[in-house]
């Protein structure tokens, strides 16, 4: 079999996947396996992409060698070298959410009425609509979740859907 009868079409292809997940990501929808699919289908972009480069060298160095594939390449890496250097002290800036979001999940519902301000019958009311019956008194808002078959991030939601937008 001749590597040049899918070297191109696979870049291609998985190219397309990439652009279509990528920008399905980028505005917000990350239902079902996107982001995995994105992931992986990446990294076959990336394998084929250098099989064809590695087939096509010639054309390739022809390509850099014109100032306006200099520049599209040196700007591409210098890209890539600013995206992997992390911005101010904490990096990504989710990683404070997530850390934000683990403390409200280890708090009781008497913790978090205090943290909200807001009855605890209130949040034990937002909870059940949301079909989170509390079961256990004291349980932390994971146990309550857990305790339900439901996402932990799930309860948190629900907890906080009835706080006031300026709080």
């Amino acid at each position: 079999m001749n590597i040049r009868t899918f070297a191109t079409p696979l870049t291609i292809a998985s190219f397309i996947t990439i652009c279509i997940t990528g920008l399905a990501m980028l505005f917000g929808y990350h239902q079902g396996l996107i982001s995995k699919v994105h992931e992986i289908v990446s990294v076959v972009f990336v394998l084929s992409s250098m099989l064809h480069v590695q087939l096509n060298w010639k054309s390739t160095l022809a390509h850099l060698r014109r100032p306006l594939g200099a520049a599209l390449a040196v700007l591409c890496l210098a890209l890539a070298a600013v995206s992997a250097v992390p911005f101010g002290q904490g990096g990504n800036p989710k990683g404070g959410l997530f850390k934000a979001a683990g403390v409200l999940l280890n708090l009781n519902l008497q913790e978090l009425a205090t943290l909200t301000r807001q009855p605890k019958d209130r949040i034990e009311a937002s909870l059940r609509d949301a079909g989170f019956p509390v079961q256990a008194e004291g349980a932390s808002l994971k146990a309550i979740a857990l305790a339900n078959h439901k996402q932990p991030l799930e309860a948190v939601s629900a907890t906080l859907a009835g706080l006031p937008p300026e709080r």
